[in-house]
């Protein structure tokens, strides 16, 4: 397979149906394997896939005026690699972290929390 690495500057964040100015984002994807290990197992760990889970974090300057998001509320969100590549779920903020600095513009931190179900997989 050729390597192929992509660009960060092909990248952005889509809530709902709006384009944001965010310079940033992880998308951390989850599975818990619980331990089913046995008196069967042949002396060693058994586990099983369980509850599969994803965190968003979203950073970049404040947009004034242009940012209207609630702490608690629902989003769709469309996280985008390059063109046609894109994550997609919808999340619950669960953190917003307003800050600002004399010597640096003001900045917004997202943390939000998936809801219901998504594809937990990069191409």
């Amino acid at each position: 397979m050729a390597f192929n690495p992509i660009s960060g500057k092909s990248g952005s964040v889509q809530i709902g149906t709006v384009s944001y100015a965010f310079k940033k984002w992880t998308f951390n994807m989850k599975t818990n394997t619980p331990n089913v290990t046995n008196f069967n197992g042949g002396g060693f760990r058994q586990i099983v896939s369980g509850i599969t889970q994803g965190q968003l974090q979203i950073e970049g300057p404040y947009d004034q005026g242009n940012m209207p998001l609630v702490c608690g509320n629902s989003y769709s969100f469309t996280l985008t690699w390059t063109m046609g590549i894109t994550l997609t779920c919808t999340a619950i903020i669960s953190d917003m972290t307003p800050e600002l600095d004399v010597e640096d513009a003001g900045r917004l931190k997202i943390t939000a929390e998936v809801n219901g179900s998504f594809t937990a997989a990069v191409v």
